[in-house]
């Protein structure tokens, strides 16, 4: 990491600070307190993202919308040949598109889930309407889902009292923020919801700005599908602890599943109130049990973050971790451990995250074309492919730095760590122990040397 890095990840850190002080600096009348923290979500996610907020016109007009469009859905409830009469839940969060419904019907089937939920049936938000098992998939299951409940005609003048009560408030309400139309246009639907049997709500931790001020009247629950880790601290003085995702400061986060007992302790910093449920690794999938064949060389998995281009991390909301993990800095991470490897004579598997696309860094995605050509020991792994599955194979895993392979790997029982050239990070601080990271090439070798006896 040079000097500019350093500069930028200072101004930074600077600007995230002055980002959360912003959101907070304007106090809403004694009535109003229970809209707070979800006006200052609003108004950081406004600073973050650097948005304009709607007109109060066209924010009053898309209430009123997305309300007959409940109203729309609760009268075809009444066509509705096998309606949902038992107790329900709500899952309003897109699940990764490379998960099908029949990878997450069994994961949510699975021994690992089926205690948390209370309900039999489950609405889940997809980008096709399906029904698989007890699961019933849709495109906007906090609207549509009234379609499938018994109603009665008192249930649907219910649902019409409330959103016209609901549509006023909001006109009053639209003069502090236009950008709560959203939250009075789905929460008649939510009342009719507790009335005819909803129990939880769930919403993953993608989710930073979508925590409505009804969040808090009903069973919410944060599914953290992908573990995040505190925040980086760094060595240098000046730089030391970076701010986490300002948005997490206004998030609302109910009973959150986590991975293990470090990740509950990060939630409850954020507020004591947040109360945790320790499930392990979260990927939408099971493990597949198959018989794997014997690999004729040991097998060290790599797990990366893709770096990008320079144009695009400029303009990036998340420009500070990505001067962390810049082109230079994953490039000698990935040929660090390919050039060690092949010393020992090891297989090394690649596993990326996303599909690699034009704001990646072309530097980073040539280096894994010459690996391949130059190494024949050095494979990519598709995108879709069984986390679970390729760490159960391999021998070691290597993750950068904090990302949640690593943590999979130690629920598998895997010897596992974190590689960090930049020798920048103070991740004693950030309470792992000294086995679980190395910080130079030449201590990555030593370690790799005992792989054949890691079992």
């Amino acid at each position: 990491m040079n000097s500019t890095q350093i500069s930028e990840l200072k101004a930074s850190k600077e600007w995230l600070l002055s980002v959360i002080k912003q959101a907070q600096n304007i106090t809403l009348p004694t009535p109003l307190n229970y809209l707070q923290r979800r006006f200052n979500q609003l108004r950081c996610n406004k600073i973050f993202f650097e948005k304009n907020e709607i007109s109060r016109p066209k924010a009053i007009l898309f209430c009123l919308i997305k309300q007959k469009m409940s109203c729309y859905f609760a009268l075809k409830s009444f066509f509705t040949k096998k309606p949902v009469s038992k107790a329900f839940s709500l899952w309003d969060s897109i699940i990764d598109p490379h998960i099908t419904t029949e990878k997450f019907a069994t994961w949510i089937n699975s021994k690992q889930v089926v205690q948390l939920l209370p309900s039999e049936t489950i609405f889940v938000k997809f980008s096709t309407a399906k029904k698989q098992d007890n699961i019933i998939f849709l495109r906007r299951p906090i609207y549509e889902a009234v379609s499938y409940l018994p109603l009665s005609f008192f249930d649907f003048i219910f649902l019409l009292k409330e959103n016209i009560k609901f549509f006023f408030q909001f006109i009053y309400l639209s003069g502090f923020s236009t950008e709560l139309w959203g939250d009075f246009a789905a929460a008649g639907l939510i009342k009719l919801y507790q009335k005819k049997g909803l129990k939880n709500f769930y919403r993953t931790n993608s989710e930073y700005n979508h925590q409505e001020f009804w969040c808090e009247q009903i069973d919410f629950q944060t599914v953290w599908y992908s573990i995040n880790n505190p925040n980086f601290q760094y060595k240098d003085i000046d730089l030391g602890t970076m701010p986490e995702h300002p948005l997490y400061y206004f998030m609302y986060f109910g009973h959150s599943w986590t991975w293990n007992t470090t990740h509950a302790a990060w939630i409850q910093n954020f507020s004591q109130k947040n109360l945790c449920k320790i499930v392990g690794p979260i990927l939408f999938y099971t493990s597949q049990q198959s018989n794997y064949d014997k690999q004729q060389r040991k097998t060290v998995i790599v797990f990366d973050v893709t770096p990008c281009e320079e144009d695009y991390i400029r303009t990036s909301v998340l420009r500070n971790a990505f001067n962390y993990y810049n082109e230079n800095f994953c490039c000698k991470f990935l040929q660090d451990i390919v050039e060690i490897c092949a010393q020992f004579d090891y297989a090394v598997k690649l596993k990326p995250k996303r599909n690699y696309g034009p704001i990646h860094s072309h530097k980073y995605l040539k280096l894994i074309e010459n690996l391949k050509e130059n190494y024949p020991q050095f494979i990519t792994l598709p995108v879709t492919s069984n986390m679970f599955n390729e760490i159960a194979q391999a021998d070691f895993v290597i993750s950068i730095p904090t990302s949640s392979p690593f943590d999979v790997a130690k629920s598998l029982e895997k010897p596992s760590l974190y590689y960090d050239p930049s020798e920048k990070l103070d991740l004693a601080t950030m309470q792992y122990r000294p086995e679980d990271y190395v910080q130079s090439k030449m201590a990555l070798q030593e370690r790799l040397k005992f792989v054949d006896n890691s079992h």
